[in-house]
Parts: structure tokens; C-alpha cells; sequence
């Protein structure tokens, strides 16, 4: 007789789990629970040692409210969590990787917020949480502006021993880094070879880092940058040559049959799995992707050919073809021992995305994690397991309009993924032709990020909050394409390409936005309200009136009826009757009751020389709050 009790933080799986290996739990026999008996609870109570969870003497009590993620994306620590604690990748008061005692981080277990830094080397370790997160602030210039502590005044409590750290060293005793040469800014002249006067071999020691760069080594400071698009592109249409750069873009350029918009993001995705690196380690290479547009458009031919476009080292085992089902199964794809490039290569990316939205799933804080850094961990059988990847995702994604693709992005679980993928976009439909793709070698050396480089993104990020996340895209998809075109440093023409084609990123996320429905009834009201909203868009552009609006007897001039639509056309030409059923009456009367539309009824003879409102209602509604 086979026996396992679950308790105490311990999980169970039923019929319709998903095994890490993509096997669905199925029900083997179906019995009532037989109870547990009296003798069996007994014996499991005197032979079992409970284990108490986890305390941390120093930790304070934090308010409901608290979002520990929030707090460490603020202030730009990242880390991985062992029990109830956050290890932190640096200490965040050195600012550094502690060489022997690594382990420092927060202590959170859901009610309580502690801190440690066990070098004790470090003012860190002398510091309680309080002062952590006073030192963080003056850090970053600005103060966490969420809730932290159960009383706002918390933060004065005398047993936090919080204090002025002007007293306190915080410089942290870190080895003398290598002096890394800025740059010099001399008056602007030709831009000349960085390689002019040096030998091959020097040439090759400094590419590979073995000798230090000079000055005199590196390009001019630009004598400007166009940190705005001087073309004021608009709309969804990739905006072409502006937003490519060097050996990329030649190759996107050689396939005129296909899509740019599809092309070069997945060019973009495959080179991000190449070795490449920033000579500073300030910059990562890796990058997600996803290829959107309807069924049968030919997102998979354009993927195909930029896989077949480069030539990347141990192929097989770069490209994983795989859909992980869970966090595990994704373990499983990288390594134990060392952060290997890894290229998840998906024709149907919803695959991921159905895993992600899996309640409890640790799956999309992993891929968040792996976005940020090369190691990750988790929860596996034989405990806690910590692996490493350098891991790029390219897939595509069947969206037919919008309320698809905020349905994919909708849960809470998948909505932190929105953000850190670029996307393909194109409505061309592209018909098969078979074509003789060659991959091209790339001989990689580091990547220098000059100091006007910083500048130059922080001005174009300027007020626009949205361009925070999208400034790492345009710098990570800078290295790459410096990288590829066998770049020593970062130049004005790819810098200005990457932020051509962020702006055009933006402006897919304007519209193709993640959505914030997480039951049924919300998900049809949002996509019926985005539909309407569509329409809406459309008549107003056009002016076009719906043929049916004349035959109705209504008080109303002709330039207004434009603003009459008809409500069961929208919903059938989404299908979304079929989609959502009975739903979608309860959709139409929440939207009446709570004024968002105002339903149409044709005017009759009250019987009295007047007119009155017919009791009978007409297919036409309209829309009655503003159209954002």
C-alpha cells in the first residue's frame, strides 16, 4: 500500500495538472476520499517533528498593501528568492557582488520585511531595514512612493534604530576597478578608423580585452544625436531603412518578398542568442520577441528564414523548439553549471503564454527573471534548484484584432511579460516561395557604450515615463546590431536606428495594450468595449453611416448619424456571439445602466400631435463617454 500526506506548505496535483514534461494529469479512478482515521492521525502526530516556518528576529511588520516586487523594480535590485528570503544578485549598500559571503538580501514572508548583509565588511551589515531603505532613497534621489508600513509614522520608530547616516561610511571597500578610458569630446572632424596605427595583434588584444582602450582609440563624440524622429513617423507600418543598422539590416533588405515588420524583429531575437557582450557589462544582449498578426499570414516564413539567415555556434542545442509547461520544464531547457545562450523558438508562442496564465504558476516570474539576469531558481522534487541561461524567446502569436491580444497579456500573471518583449507587427498576408538562405558568420568581439551613449538615452526617455522599459530594448538592440556589424563601440547611426525603431515599439503599445479583465463577464466587457470603441473610430474618420439608419424614423440631422452603430453587426463581424454567448446581453445592458452607450429607438405620433420615443428597440446604439 502506497501512502503520502501533504501538509505544512506541501502541494498536491489532480486531474488536469500539467507535468513539467507537458503530460496532463488525467483521473485514474474515480472514488469518493476515504476520511482518515482516528489511529493513522495519531501515529502521524507522535512521529512527525512539525518544522516552524522561518523568522527573522530583526524583520518589521509590513502593511497589506505592500508589493515587494513593486519596491525592488524601483529601486533596480534584482535577485532570487530562497524561502523567505530575497538573496539580492548585488548588495544593494556596496553596490557590488560580495566575493565570499553572498547570501544578502530581504526577508519577506507575506507579513514582515527584514534585511542582513552577512559580509561584514559592509556598512550594510550594520544596518537595519530602516536604514536600508533610507540609504536606497538618498541612492536613487527619491523616496519609494509605495506602502511599506502599517502606520505611515512607522518609519520614526525608535527600535529601527533608524539615524542620519551621515555618520556612517557607505563607501563601499570594493577592489580597485580597472580605469575604463572616458572618451575624450574634441572638436568634431571625420570620424576615422578606431583601428588606424595599431597592429593586428594589439588590434586583436584590445578587441578581446586583454589590453586596456585609450582614448585616442575610440570615435569623436557625435556632434549630434537625433534623439527624435526628424520624420515624425506614425502609425503601426514599420517605419523601414531608419530603424535598421548595419549587417541586419542588409540582410532583412535582401528578402523583398517578405515583411520588415516581421523580418527584422525575429533577425533581431536569433542575433540575441549569439555570444554577445559589452565590453563594460553594463548592457544585456538577450531579447523576446513575438511575431503578431491573424492565422496563415506567414509569421512562421519569416521566423524560419532569420533563423536559417545566421549561423549560430551548437545550433542544436541553442534552439529549443519546446514549449515549457511549467517553471520546471523550463529548468530543465538551461543549465546547472553555466549561463549558455538558449533561443526558445516557438511557432506557436499561446503555448507559453496558456502555462503562464496556470494559477500559481512560477513561470512568467522566471522568464521576468531571465530577461533581467542569466540565473534563476526554483522549486523542483529534489529541492531547491538554482540554473543558468542566457535566454531569448522568438514566437508567433495569432491576434486578429485587439481584444485578442489583451486576452493573451490579461492575466495578472502574464501582464509583467507585456514590457519586456519587442513585437513584429505587419497585415500583409505572405505567400510561400521557396528561396536559398545562407547563413552568415559573425565574428563577435565586445561592445564598448561610450558616455555621451548614457546621454543620449536619458534625453529621449525625457518626461515620457512609458520609455523607461523600452530604453533597455533600444540599448540592448544597439549592442546587437553593433555586435553583428563588427563594431568596436556604439556609433550615432546605430544608436538612432534602435531608437527609431523603440518609437515604432511604442506605438504598437498604444494599441496593442495587456488587458486588465481576469473573469469571463470582464474579459467580454472589455473586449465588446474595445470593439465599439473600434467602430466608433472608424465612422468618425469616414463619416460613413450606416445604410439601415435610413429607414428608421429618428430626430436627428444628418451630419450626426455617423454616430449610429450598429451593435449586432460589431459583435458578429468578432464572432463575438459565438465567443462569449449569453454574455454578451448582460455586456450590452451593463453598459446602458452604467452610461456608457445609449440605445436607439425610432420616434412615433404620441397621439396627440407630438412624438414620443418607441418602446421597441432598434439594433443602433451610441457611444455616450468619451472615446480615449
Amino acid at each position: 500500500m502506497w501512502f503520502s500526506f501533504r501538509a505544512d506548505r506541501k502541494y498536491l496535483v489532480g486531474a488536469g495538472s500539467i507535468h513539467p514534461n507537458g503530460a496532463r494529469y488525467e483521473t485514474f479512478r474515480d472514488v469518493q476520499p476515504i476520511p482518515i482515521p482516528d489511529w493513522l492521525c495519531d501515529f502521524i502526530e507522535k512521529h512527525s517533528t512539525p518544522s516552524n516556518p522561518p523568522t527573522w528576529d530583526a524583520a518589521v511588520a509590513v502593511a497589506n498593501d505592500f508589493d515587494f516586487d513593486d519596491m525592488m523594480d524601483f529601486y533596480g535590485i534584482s535577485g532570487w528568492w530562497d524561502d523567505d528570503w530575497f538573496v539580492a544578485d548585488e548588495c544593494p549598500v556596496a553596490g557590488y557582488r560580495h566575493s565570499h559571503s553572498i547570501r544578502t538580501g530581504f526577508f519577506y514572508d507575506g507579513n514582515s520585511l527584514g534585511w542582513h548583509c552577512f559580509a561584514q565588511e559592509c556598512p550594510g551589515s550594520a544596518m537595519t531595514i530602516g536604514q536600508v531603505i533610507r540609504y536606497l532613497n538618498e541612492k536613487k534621489g527619491a523616496p519609494y512612493q509605495g506602502i511599506i508600513w502599517e502606520h505611515e509614522n512607522d518609519l520614526t520608530d525608535p527600535r529601527w534604530e533608524v539615524e542620519s547616516l551621515d555618520d556612517v561610511d557607505l563607501e563601499p571597500r570594493a577592489p580597485e576597478p580597472a580605469p575604463v578610458p572616458t572618451p575624450s569630446t574634441p572638436v568634431v572632424q571625420p570620424l576615422r578608423d578606431y583601428t588606424d596605427g595599431l597592429g593586428e595583434l594589439l588590434i586583436e588584444q584590445k578587441l578581446n580585452g586583454e589590453i586596456a582602450w585609450e582614448s585616442d582609440d575610440f570615435q569623436p563624440t557625435p556632434a549630434s544625436i537625433a534623439v527624435t524622429d526628424p520624420e515624425n513617423h506614425e502609425g503601426l507600418e514599420f517605419p523601414g531603412r531608419c530603424a535598421m543598422y548595419g549587417r541586419l539590416a542588409t540582410i532583412a533588405e535582401r528578402h523583398e518578398r517578405l515583411q520588415l515588420g516581421w523580418l527584422y524583429p525575429s533577425l533581431l531575437i536569433v542575433a540575441s542568442s549569439l555570444d554577445i557582450e559589452d565590453a563594460d557589462h553594463h548592457v544585456r544582449a538577450n531579447e523576446y520577441g513575438a511575431l503578431l498578426g491573424p492565422v496563415h499570414c506567414g509569421k512562421n516564413i519569416h521566423m524560419d528564414t532569420a533563423l536559417g539567415s545566421i549561423q549560430l555556434p551548437k545550433k542544436e542545442e541553442v534552439v529549443l523548439e519546446d514549449a515549457p509547461g511549467s517553471h520546471s520544464g523550463l529548468m530543465n531547457q538551461l543549465s546547472e553549471e553555466e549561463a549558455l545562450p538558449r533561443l526558445l523558438f516557438l511557432d506557436e508562442l499561446i503555448n507559453v503564454f496558456n502555462a503562464c496564465a496556470i494559477q500559481g504558476s512560477n513561470l512568467p516570474s522566471m522568464l521576468c527573471t531571465l530577461w533581467d539576469k542569466d540565473k534563476t531558481g526554483g522549486s523542483v522534487k529534489k529541492g531547491r534548484q538554482i540554473v543558468y541561461g542566457k535566454l531569448s524567446i522568438l514566437g508567433g502569436l495569432a491576434i486578429n484584432d485587439i481584444s485578442d491580444f489583451s486576452r493573451v497579456f490579461g492575466s495578472h500573471s502574464v501582464k509583467g511579460l507585456h514590457d519586456r518583449f519587442i513585437f513584429g507587427y505587419s497585415t500583409s498576408h505572405v505567400r510561400y516561395r521557396p528561396s536559398l538562405t545562407v547563413a552568415e558568420h559573425f565574428d563577435l568581439k565586445p561592445v564598448h557604450f561610450p558616455d555621451w551613449v548614457w546621454e543620449a538615452k536619458d534625453q529621449w526617455i525625457g518626461d515620457d515615463l512609458s520609455r523607461g522599459r523600452l530604453s533597455q530594448h533600444a540599448l540592448r538592440i544597439a549592442l546587437i546590431t553593433a555586435a553583428c556589424n563588427g563594431d568596436a563601440e556604439i556609433s550615432a547611426p546605430c544608436l538612432e536606428a534602435a531608437f527609431r525603431f523603440c518609437e515604432w515599439q511604442q506605438r504598437l503599445r498604444q494599441v496593442f495594450k495587456p488587458g486588465l479583465a481576469e473573469t469571463k463577464d470582464a474579459q467580454a466587457f472589455e473586449a465588446v468595449w474595445t470593439a465599439l470603441k473600434e467602430q466608433f473610430k472608424r465612422q468618425k474618420k469616414s463619416g460613413q453611416v450606416h445604410p439601415k439608419v435610413e429607414l428608421l424614423t429618428l430626430d436627428m440631422n444628418q451630419e450626426e448619424r455617423w454616430k449610429l452603430i450598429h451593435f449586432t453587426d460589431v459583435m458578429n463581424s468578432k464572432s463575438y456571439y459565438r465567443t462569449y454567448s449569453s454574455i454578451i446581453g448582460r455586456v450590452r445592458k451593463t453598459l446602458v445602466e452604467e452610461g456608457f452607450i445609449r440605445e436607439v429607438r425610432e420616434d412615433e405620433d404620441d397621439g396627440k400631435g407630438g412624438v414620443k420615443k418607441s418602446k421597441t428597440k432598434t439594433p443602433f446604439i451610441i457611444l455616450l463617454k468619451e472615446v480615449k
